[in-house]
């Protein structure tokens, strides 16, 4: 099973700050804007989501 995976998106930047990111399968915006790929760890902050105690999940 791959941890990374690579999104494909259309990203907007301005003077050097990214404005907006949309996915290029649902783009939400009517702008012009340049296609990049996007990388992200699939199991970020999995255990912390996944913890257990004996009062119960998620304390």
């Amino acid at each position: 099973m791959k941890e990374r995976e690579r999104i494909a998106v259309y990203v907007d930047v301005q003077n050097g700050k990214t404005v907006c990111i949309c996915t290029r399968r649902y783009k939400g915006c009517g702008k012009h804007c340049e296609k990049d790929f996007v990388e992200r760890d699939r199991f970020f902050d999995w255990q912390s989501t996944m913890n257990t105690s004996k009062y119960g999940p998620g304390r």
